[in-house]
């Protein structure tokens, strides 16, 4: 290990000590480097995590080598039991990963004897943003990612994809005739949201894609669904913000319309053909943490079908979650939603939501997203803490007792820092056992995430406090599914990262989402259950030179 000399920085890969100043670049064997003080700070900083990581894999792969004999042998397991439960999961998860990633090669096409191995498709048009559309019927597996032009698009087939099946499904500049605000053909749209509608009755699912010009700031939302050859538009609404007004984010439920718009949640019924004016909610904070109104920065919402009658009987209750940005959170909890619509039962019990409100308690000094993890309470939030330089992420059991003063909390140890959405790659699996967090502004602005889980037996490794708070590592980072090693990942831009929904069955390119895998000889014979991951990435390396391209394997 090289010392460390005063006023000198040890470059690993040059093998050389250089002198570090505020500004001068140092030249050496043809090639440049600056080594001021910001950036050796960045660089020391960047070593120490990546250090952490490592010791943390290694730490993996001796579990393995300890606990891989007896994790097969089923006599071991049953007459002499050893500490093993909380790695199972894990062990089994880490090994097949190992086992693929030896047995092929990362850059070859996804088939139905590969798992690990990324199916790539290039992507002509620039986009920003993608979103998996479920197979439903007899209608053909399609993917749709939104544009920096403000339209939605994508193929027809995964199973034949080429310039010839491409669509666009719509466009801003389609749609210029029946907007109530006209859009320019040189404005720039930023795609705030791009996702599942929640349905609250029987039928097939919509989506929504939420864009704003970001010339007018006007706001566009638009509800659509998956048709025989493309995707088809149902609703067209637009929201234009008063001068002072930020919009911050948005959910549809049912046939509402919900956006947080300052310190309000105002409620819109898309029946109409023009949105009416809207019902404005102000919903009650648990903290004097500022003084005046503080902006809502995150909505969620959560069906709750835990203990319901049969069907025909069925009325239904749900939860809506609020994060605001001076760090408070709430749980509103509502009964009967079924009976009426989302707009409706707050309108006709405004009083009555007040008493349904529970605070969430947090260490937060600002609540960036929150994300539902299940139907029985369980939420994971994101944010920032006092004194933190990277993002805190967290698990809350929102129906637990008050009684329960002492809560041990579940957290998750990551490098990146999203100080707003803008940024923010977050996006949980519909069972809630995975979730991926991530950073467009990671890596000098070109995108990072990594892979976490939320069940504790399919990590390798956490650490467990005296208190009972418990912290998990990421299982996997995004370089372990882009198949880069060394300098070829600085050519990758991240666009975004998906979960597909664990139903979706990608035709032929891809498999099942629940294939068991075989596991090599030394692993656990038990049958885990796989999901697909899929990022948008733009490589700027020969021969691709720019391109788009759609990365998809599995998530393990």
């Amino acid at each position: 290990m090289a010392a460390n000399l005063p006023g000198f920085y040890y470059d690993s890969e040059r093998r050389r000590y250089f002198r570090i100043s505020e500004n001068q670049i140092v030249s050496s064997g043809g090639s440049t480097s600056q080594y001021n003080k910001d950036n050796i700070k960045r660089q020391r900083a960047r070593e120490g995590y990546n250090k952490q990581l490592s010791v943390i894999k290694n730490k993996r792969q001796q579990t393995l080598e300890k606990y891989k004999n007896n994790l097969l042998n089923p006599l071991e397991r049953a007459f002499r039991p050893i500490f093993y439960g909380k790695y199972t999961d894990g062990l089994s998860l880490q090994s097949a990963f190992l086992s693929r990633r030896e047995d092929h090669q990362s850059h070859r096409p996804l088939s139905a004897g590969l798992l690990n191995v990324p199916n790539r498709m290039q992507i002509g048009m620039l986009a920003n943003c993608v979103l998996f559309v479920t197979k439903e019927g007899s209608f053909q597996d399609k993917i749709a990612f939104a544009t920096s032009r403000g339209c939605v698009a994508g193929f027809s087939s995964l199973s034949n994809y080429s310039e010839e099946t491409f669509f666009i499904s719509f466009s801003m500049a389609e749609f210029n005739p029946v907007l109530k605000y006209k859009s320019e053909p040189t404005d720039a749209f930023r795609t705030v949201k791009l996702e599942r509608t929640i349905v609250t009755k029987e039928g097939s699912s919509n989506y929504l894609y939420h864009n704003v010009n970001d010339r007018s700031n006007v706001h566009t939302f638009v509800i659509f669904m998956q048709d025989l050859l493309s995707l088809k538009v149902l609703k067209v609404r637009q929201v234009k913000p008063k001068k002072n007004d930020c919009i911050y984010d948005s959910l549809v439920v049912g046939c509402n319309l919900i956006i947080s718009v300052n310190d309000c949640c105002h409620f819109y019924s898309l029946t109409p053909e023009i949105l009416p004016k809207p019902f404005i909610f102000l919903p009650k904070k648990g903290s004097s943490k500022s003084k005046g109104g503080s902006d809502i920065t995150s909505l969620s919402f959560c069906i709750h079908e835990g203990s319901l009658p049969p069907p025909s009987k069925r009325l239904n209750s749900g939860v809506l979650y609020i994060g605001f940005r001076n760090g408070d959170s709430v749980a509103i909890k509502l009964k009967h939603i079924r009976k009426t619509t989302l707009l409706q039962y707050f309108e006709n019990n405004e009083k009555k939501v007040e008493n349904q409100t529970q605070f969430i308690k947090t260490t937060f000094k600002s609540i960036v997203s929150i994300k539902k993890l299940n139907s029985k309470g369980l939420i994971i939030l994101s944010g920032m803490t006092e004194g933190e330089d990277t993002q805190r992420i967290i698990i809350i059991d929102t129906f637990l007792e008050e009684t329960l003063v002492r809560k041990p909390t579940v957290s998750f140890r990551t490098k990146f820092l999203n100080v707003t959405k803008d940024t923010e790659l977050f996006d949980v699996t519909d069972d809630g056992h995975y979730f991926i967090y991530g950073s467009t502004s990671a890596r000098d602005g070109k995108g990072d995430f990594e892979v976490f889980s939320t069940i504790l037996s399919r990590n390798l490794d956490y650490e467990k406090s005296e208190n009972g708070n418990i912290t998990m590592y990421p299982i996997r980072v995004m370089r372990d599914y882009c198949g880069s090693k060394g300098s070829e990942s600085e050519f990758i831009h991240l666009h975004s990262a998906s979960l597909p929904p664990r139903h979706a069955t990608i035709s032929n390119s891809m498999e099942t989402a629940t294939r068991q895998i075989s596991l090599s000889s030394h692993a656990s014979s038990e049958n885990i259950s796989l999901q697909k991951i899929s990022f948008l990435i733009r490589r700027e390396d020969s021969p691709y030179n720019g391109a788009n391209i759609l990365v998809t394997s599995t998530l393990v």
